[in-house]
């Protein structure tokens, strides 16, 4: 697989992961996850996640297993 095809699955599974992480809802605390989204789904390169799991790759490890821990870091850092 080419580089950047990977990338491209790696950002897919990102993006698809913090959806699932920071859900448009409805309820009491609906403006707090609205502006988590707004600012959380700006186009971006997502390079810290990009790294966490390229990293976990190298080492064999399942790109699930890190999965939380690389959409953490983007949430920390946006």
């Amino acid at each position: 697989m080419q580089t950047q095809d990977l990338i491209t699955m790696k950002r897919s599974l990102i993006n698809g992961h913090l959806k699932k992480l920071i859900p448009a809802i409805d309820g009491p605390h609906v403006l707090l996850f609205e502006a988590a989204r707004y600012s959380l789904f700006l186009p971006g390169k997502r390079l810290r996640p990009l790294l966490t799991l390229s990293t976990l790759e190298d080492y064999d490890i399942p790109l699930q297993e890190g999965l939380d821990a690389a959409c953490a870091l983007e949430m920390v850092h946006t």
